[in-house]
């Protein structure tokens, strides 16, 4: 019976819990309401009270707050006249930026100019010296481009490797031309035999850093690796390779280096000159997409103006014996004073009658000219200057354009690396050392190397020779 009782009473337990858990739920549930009247209320009072607002009008304390706040607010961008007033100012600061540019390059290109012609004073080993030091500079700044600091140092040796081909290859093109040198000249014959060592010398080198090369490949860097030396080896042939015969071009006289240098130069200068002043006014068709900043104008009128500096230029420069005589001893001693430089010039360098093409003549009155040989040549290598050399700067603009760079250095205010201003040099050497081995000296045998050569003969070999002299 009392178990019967507390059942029940449990159970009435439970139901008014059930009501009270109702009853809580509606009680919520009407605040709940009540609160969203008031909210929504109190939204509309909101809103009613904004709408009579705006109908009333401010008092005096506000309206006066109005005015000042209103003093003190200057509009900036959506003011027309503003606007107008920073796009000015913007322009005139890049405006000024590239004048002071204008002034910093043509500043600086003065003291380069000063700087050449001084070692071109100094003589012909100084010249050399120059040559392989921009070599040095333009090597460093082109390997520098695809450089990666963290892949380089997980590396061992890669950047010491990278220098040792270059090193090795500048060794062997140097050491190519003393040896050439000293066979053709009998003063300096008897270092002959050492000299002649210097290609086994360059042979047993190339053999240690290529195999060196090879030990040092690193799983997960082969692709780096090979891709970072073959971007060498492509650095070293264009600019070693193409430089094989520069110092033959020195040593045969000043005028073979100085004057395509200058050509080159000046062909630079007025493709500036005439693409600022002629640009896209006669053609406006592009001219390359890899320089965007080229035109057709600069482009034909550098090439007009260097072909007739080249015809005078080559005439003023034939009269000295410094620039057309060539070398027949070395020194370090600045011998710029023409007294130790004597020679009769080439026949090129004399001038003479030209008969000129019977599709030239029968547009003028005459026939011939009085010129040198040497004028003649410098129109056809002018024509290379401005027709071919200056896709060495395009090449160079691609270059840049592929690894996002503007200059390969900031060394030259004004002009950037010196890669930037040897980029058209390096080919024009080159043409230059065909050309003058191919039309102007055909045959490199005079009666100085002769005997020089002769000097190194056995007593036997010296007595033949006499008898084949004696039989021509």
């Amino acid at each position: 019976m009392e178990l019967d009782d507390k059942i029940i009473s449990s159970s009435n337990e439970l139901v008014d819990e059930t009501n009270e858990s109702k009853e809580i739920e509606r009680i919520s549930e009407k605040s709940s309401s009540e609160q969203d009247e008031k909210s929504e209320s109190s939204s509309d009072f909101d809103e009613t009270l904004d709408e009579i607002s705006e109908d009333v009008p401010p008092s005096f304390d506000e309206q006066r707050n109005l005015r000042e706040s209103s003093t003190n607010f200057r509009p900036r961008s959506n003011s027309p006249q503003n606007l107008h007033k920073s796009q000015n100012q913007t322009v005139e600061s890049a405006s000024e930026k590239k004048v002071k540019k204008i002034i910093t390059r043509i500043l600086f290109g003065f003291v380069m100019m000063l700087a050449f012609g001084i070692i071109i004073w100094s003589g012909h080993l100084y010249v050399c010296m120059l040559v392989l030091f921009l070599q040095c500079m333009v090597f460093n700044e082109m390997v520098s481009v695809r450089y990666n600091l963290a892949k380089d140092k997980a590396i061992p040796l890669f950047r010491t490797l990278q220098y040792g081909w270059f090193a090795i290859a500048v060794f062997y093109i140097y050491g190519d031309f003393l040896h050439e040198f000293v066979k053709m000249h009998r003063e300096l014959v008897w270092l002959a035999p050492i000299t002649n060592w210097l290609a086994g010398i360059s042979f047993g080198m190339y053999c240690c850093i290529f195999v060196l090369s090879v030990l040092t490949l690193k799983k997960g860097f082969y692709r780096y690796q090979v891709g970072q030396l073959t971007w060498t080896i492509v650095t070293i042939c264009m600019i070693v390779a193409q430089l094989k015969f520069v110092a033959h071009n020195i040593f045969s006289g000043l005028f073979w280096f100085f004057f395509p240098c200058s050509l080159v130069i000046f062909n630079d200068i007025f493709a500036y000159i005439c693409g600022m002043t002629l640009g896209r006014k006669i053609i406006n068709a592009p001219f390359l997409k890899i320089s965007p900043n080229k035109t057709w104008e600069g482009f034909i009128g550098a090439m007009i103006c260097t072909v007739i500096f080249a015809y005078f230029l080559s005439g003023y420069l034939s009269k000295f014996e410094w620039f057309v005589c060539p070398v027949e001893r070395l020194t370090l001693g600045l011998v710029g004073d023409e007294s130790h430089l004597h020679c009769t010039p080439d026949s090129v360098f004399q001038a003479r009658e030209i008969k000129l093409p019977e599709t030239v003549t029968k547009y003028l009155n005459f026939e011939y000219i009085e010129a040198m040989p040497i004028q003649i040549h410098s129109v056809i290598m002018a024509s290379f200057v401005g027709l071919i050399a200056p896709f060495g700067g395009f090449w160079a603009s691609a270059i840049k354009r592929t690894y996002g760079i503007k200059d390969f250095d900031s060394i030259i205010p004004g002009h950037g690396g010196v890669t930037d201003r040897m980029d058209c040099q390096f080919i024009t050497a080159l043409f230059v050392s065909v050309y003058y081995r191919t039309l102007i000296k055909t045959h490199l045998v005079n009666v100085e190397s002769l005997i020089a050569q002769a000097s190194l003969l056995t007593n036997q070999e010296v007595e033949e020779l006499i008898e084949a002299l004696k039989g021509l």
